[in-house]
């Protein structure tokens, strides 16, 4: 793995969605789309907020609740649709970083660069970003770079 893609995978698991925290804005605000706007689905996510407001205006006239039910029955559906969202979203912010990753290491690899290298993925461990196993794995391919 050369420079440019570690940075890549550092970049994208950092960026990466979450199902668990999907689930948890589906949950606590799906009413309000918040689960749509972290995926990415604006479009989705305003029109649930816009339909959910003008039901809670509304909803003394009683046209309210039919709108506030028709966005409680359309969060229900999401709950079932968020696994391939995320995933989608996720393998699509991977084929960017893919795309921009180069395929040529620089051209010296110094021993700042790998202590630089080693520091970031320290933090990035140390902050719960990556695990012990994917700090290893990359510790393990920097040192390889060195020899």
């Amino acid at each position: 793995m050369t420079y440019d893609n570690t940075q890549a995978m550092m970049a994208y698991d950092a960026r990466k969605k979450s199902i668990a925290l999907a689930y948890v804005l589906w949950f606590f605000l799906g009413g309000l789309g918040a689960h749509n706007f972290y995926l990415g689905r604006n479009g989705v996510a305003i029109t649930q907020l816009v339909l959910m407001i003008l039901g809670v205006l509304t909803a003394v006239l009683l046209v309210g609740l039919f709108l506030m039910a028709g966005v409680g029955i359309w969060v229900l559906i999401d709950a079932f649709i968020i696994p391939g969202t995320v995933e989608r979203s996720n393998m699509a912010l991977a084929a960017q970083f893919k795309s921009n990753a180069s395929v040529t290491p620089p051209a010296r690899f110094t021993a700042h660069d790998l202590s630089a290298e080693m520091d970031a993925l320290a933090t990035l461990r140390n902050s719960g970003a990556i695990t012990e196993a994917e700090y290893e794995e990359k510790r393990q391919a920097l040192l390889a770079r060195l020899q």
